[in-house]
């Protein structure tokens, strides 16, 4: 029993020490991790909802949200001209590595892989995700496979009734694939590069 309970340890130090190390200069990350670890895990709450609760629960958020919404008029937006966004600049293998780093090494739960593995083996697997998501940019296609997530129930703040489905208790959470992930945040700095060198974001966005 001694035994085992040494080992655990050293395996905990290892995957803390590990963890800490990936955050590099992402003070965000680093700060996440060190978080966790001076802050006692919030103990499970049972929740007595069935799947087909939550599922109608989020359904009517997304209708109260339309219904509101519906009403006012349209905003005056200025027609202006500007560079049109033609096509996505390729990835890079640095960028993807980049990117794997600053992704918590966390559970995603389609992944036939933990992310702690595909992060252990980027020399080998750094080029396959890269190529994945250059043929998604240039071909304009992503994967049926990887817009599959499953949605997660949780609670807003640890003082809410797990009992109540009220409008404020709940909010859904994504839990995706990592590939869909990468190629998620490579698009986005794209995005934001061309609205951002063409003065696209509303002088007011926060």
């Amino acid at each position: 029993m001694n035994s085992q309970r040494v080992f655990f340890q050293t395996k905990y130090a290892d995957f803390w020490t590990s963890a800490v190390a990936e955050s590099g200069h992402y003070s965000r990350a680093l700060w996440s991790r060190v978080d966790k670890l001076s802050v006692p895990p919030d103990a499970p709450s049972s929740s007595p909802h069935t799947v087909q609760d939550f599922v109608t629960f989020f359904g009517r958020k997304v209708e109260d949200i339309r219904t509101a919404t519906a009403a006012p008029p349209s905003p005056d937006i200025a027609v202006r001209s500007t560079t049109a966004l033609r096509y996505f600049s390729p990835v890079s293998c640095k960028e993807i590595t980049s990117i794997l780093a600053r992704t918590p090494s966390k559970s995603y739960l389609l992944d036939p892989m933990p992310t702690w593995l595909v992060k252990k083996m980027q020399e080998v697997l750094v080029l396959v995700i890269c190529n994945l998501c250059n043929a998604s940019l240039q071909h304009g296609v992503f994967p049926t496979s990887l817009k599959q997530a499953i949605v997660l129930p949780r609670l807003k703040k640890t003082t809410l009734d797990p009992c109540s489905l009220a409008s404020y208790s709940y909010r859904p959470i994504s839990n995706l694939t990592i590939i869909s992930i990468v190629v998620e945040r490579t698009v986005t700095s794209r995005l934001v590069q061309h609205a951002e060198e063409n003065q696209l974001f509303p002088f007011r966005q926060s």
